[in-house]
């Protein structure tokens, strides 16, 4: 994955609402909206369905940001795509993750992550991106979004490839303290 910093400085030229909103906070080309969004905290927005809040509310999660950025390209005609990968989440690619999955015997979960395509580069915004650590993991499955799609539709393309795939991770049955029961035999992500 690379940063920010390989999205094209393209000039914000063509009028449009998301390029006005930007170009009132101060960056006036992608690159500069990139990095302006990438500053923002991680944090979930009011409304999945509204990546512009990202903007509003001052911070945003890997899915309404990338989509806020690809929804921005689009308006200029910039040929970024909003795509969504499945991996295995470990601790090696998510610090923090291991005391969990050792906790109840898991070995990964599937995760989704979206980030954006641009000129063949796979561009995350939400990440730090330095060496080893910064590499996402292989993905077993990616699919591209159109921009005005939601990105809540992440979680059953999530869902959908999981059950669907042909790898599989046995997971053992979960109780999670909250109240929630996840109880799964195998999760099989493609």
């Amino acid at each position: 994955m690379e940063s920010w910093q390989a999205l094209p400085q393209v000039a914000l030229a063509r009028p449009g609402a998301l390029a006005s909103r930007f170009a009132a906070l101060g960056p006036r080309d992608l690159r500069a909206a990139a990095r302006y969004v990438n500053a923002l905290p991680y944090g979930r927005s009011f409304s999945r369905e509204n990546p512009a809040l990202v903007l509003d509310e001052g911070r945003g999660t890997c899915s309404s940001k990338h989509a806020l950025l690809a929804l921005l390209a689009h308006e200029q005609g910039i040929a970024v795509e909003l795509m969504l990968g499945i991996y295995e989440m470990r601790e090696a690619n998510t610090p923090g993750v291991g005391r969990v999955l050792e906790r109840y015997g898991i070995p990964a979960l599937p995760e989704g992550h979206c980030y954006l395509r641009y000129a063949g580069k796979r561009i995350d915004i939400t990440r730090v991106v330095t060496g080893a650590r910064g590499q996402s993991s292989p993905f077993f499955t990616r699919r591209r979004f159109a921009p005005s799609r939601s990105p809540s539709t992440r979680s059953s393309f999530i869902g959908v490839s999981c059950a669907t795939g042909s790898r599989e991770i046995r997971l053992p049955e979960i109780r999670i303290s909250s109240g929630f029961g996840l109880s799964a035999k195998s999760v099989s992500p493609h």
